[in-house]
């Protein structure tokens, strides 16, 4: 038989589960197994209310669909040929007697009820006292509710015993789901915790960063518009540089363009006084372009200065966030996990109260304390936008 779930647990919705049972109702009595493991998956996801519904829909009685589940959660190996009922016979044993039993009537081809001869045959051969150990902890408890009571603690330990086994099955197993259900709601509220400062870890990373990214785009521009005129004076002075050196680089291919012109005895002189004239002209282009590199200069290095002293400026126009945004994130996470702590108390309260009539009582206070804690969530809401509005005003002045 397939062992796969029908469907994830976490994804199914009731209509979808109800629907897995009715078909399930159809196969006959030789899937139990099946049924079992759907009640279960119900469990799981809807606790005790899970089994008024399978009621409802397979048409088995409750205590025959909890001894099912039992059956099903306790069996820790299948044999194949074998029925349900053997493994019904094996569910309180250990894994490894449940597995010696199993083979053997699979071995031995036993139908259930030479099964449950064998078996209740061995219990009467090897039937002794047992002991159990205990804890520290177990034990010191055992000790004072015997000193307590004025019996030994062996006469409390058999008076517990006793008054526990006169209690009947369905009693005992709905006492079981009761402390299953209260245990996976805690598990559930821990893991709901858990994912929840995740979440508001994740969001206010997130919101440091689009917080730090819109504070470095303030000072930019805070320094942009500070140094624009220095900005300014620098690409003026990047002009007359270029300018200085195409006017040098002018001059020197005029000259060379010239001297490359073929020489007479006649033009001798003239020659002498247009190389005298270039002389005079390339030193002071030379000049010129000295002077305009050292414009230059100046204006970057005065624009530099500019640049760090506006820096300087803006980091105090616009100071770190990070103290102020941490205790925005942290009222919103205890914000959080107070809502969903209430409301997980609530639904355990609800689930509690199916199961017993006293609980009703304690879901009242319980739902009072999420009510209460709803409030305080709004009113640490209405703080946090307060705070918050207060920072941003503050910031931009």
């Amino acid at each position: 038989m397939d062992d796969q779930p029908l469907s994830e647990s976490s994804e199914l919705t009731l209509e979808t589960w109800k629907d897995q049972g009715r078909a399930l109702a159809k196969t006959g009595s030789d899937y139990q197994f099946e049924v079992a493991k759907w009640i279960l998956r119900g469990d799981t996801r809807w606790g005790g209310s899970a089994y008024d519904e399978a009621e409802k829909v397979t048409g088995y009685a409750r205590k025959t669909l909890i001894e099912w589940a039992y059956v099903a959660r306790n069996v820790s190996i299948r044999m194949d040929g074998l029925k349900f009922g053997h493994h019904q016979l094996v569910a309180s044993m250990e894994p490894v007697e449940q597995e010696r039993w199993l083979r053997m009537a699979a071995d031995g081809k036993f139908p259930v009820a030479s099964l449950r001869k064998q078996i209740a045959e061995e219990r009467k051969r090897t039937a002794m006292p047992f002991s159990v150990p205990l804890t520290k902890e177990v034990y010191e408890k055992l000790q004072v509710l015997a000193r307590a009571s004025g019996i030994s603690e062996q006469a409390l330990a058999l008076r517990a015993v006793t008054d526990l086994l006169a209690l009947s099955a369905e009693k005992v197993r709905a006492q079981a789901d009761a402390e299953l259900a209260e245990y996976r709601a805690k598990q559930h509220a821990e893991h709901e915790r858990a994912q929840l400062s995740h979440h508001m870890a994740r969001a206010r990373s997130e919101g440091m960063k689009e917080w730090g990214k819109q504070r470095k785009e303030a000072r930019d521009k805070y320094v942009d518009e500070k140094v624009s005129e220095q900005l300014g004076e620098v690409e003026a002075a990047r002009v007359l540089v270029n300018e200085a050196e195409q006017s040098l680089a002018s001059l020197e291919q005029r000259w060379a363009t010239r001297s490359q012109a073929p020489q007479s005895e006649e033009n001798e002189i003239s020659v002498a006084v247009a190389q005298a004239e270039y002389d005079e002209a390339k030193t002071q282009a030379q000049a010129n372009l000295d002077r305009t590199k050292d414009a230059f200069v100046m204006a970057h290095q005065t624009l530099n200065d500019e640049r760090v002293k506006a820096q300087a400026e803006a980091r105090e126009k616009y100071p770190d966030p990070t103290q102020l945004s941490e205790r925005i994130f942290t009222l919103k996470e205890k914000a959080g996990n107070a809502r969903e702590a209430a409301r997980s108390a609530s639904n355990y309260a609800a689930n509690a109260a199916q199961h017993a009539a006293d609980k009703a009582r304690a879901a009242e206070e319980l739902r009072l304390e999420a009510e209460q804690a709803d409030k305080a969530v709004t009113e640490a809401e209405a703080n946090l936008e307060t705070q918050a509005v207060a920072a941003g005003a503050a910031a931009t002045q």
